[in-house]
């Protein structure tokens, strides 16, 4: 029995240092698979059943693309447990509205099979905070 404990440990400790020998980290591993398509199903903003996100890229930083005119670059960790990334956007001049320009932090985590973002939009001296849910497209 000693024996199977011991090439279970052996087996997940090479597999760690192999992902880091890749340039991969348990975080990387970890948001590795939000990567495609997400639709909204909730938002503290309002009902939006066209806003869509997508998010590509590879390692750690990721880029979150949504259907409303924001971008977003963000970096995978692990917090509690769950899979989880936070970073920085903006929204687009073009399609934004009154949002055009507006920096934001942006903050997402996996639980089950949902994405949970929050978003703080910074205007004029002031924070908005916006909170919505995802489900795989």
């Amino acid at each position: 029995m000693a024996d199977a404990l011991w090439s279970g440990t052996s087996f997940c400790c090479a597999l760690i240092v192999l992902m880091f020998v890749a340039g991969m980290s348990p975080a990387t591993a970890q948001v590795g698979h939000w990567v495609g398509g997400w639709r909204q199903l909730e938002s503290s903003a309002g009902k939006c059943p066209s806003c869509r996100i997508k998010i590509s890229g590879m390692g750690r930083v990721l880029t979150v693309i949504a259907s409303n005119g924001w971008t977003a670059e963000v970096t995978g960790a692990v917090e509690g447990g769950l899979a989880a990334a936070h970073g920085e956007g903006w929204w687009d001049h073009a399609r934004a509205g009154k949002l055009a320009d507006l920096p934001f932090a942006i903050h997402l985590i996996e639980r089950g099979n949902l994405l949970h973002m929050t978003m703080q939009i910074m205007r004029a001296g002031r924070t908005w905070t916006v909170r919505a849910v995802f489900g795989r497209s």
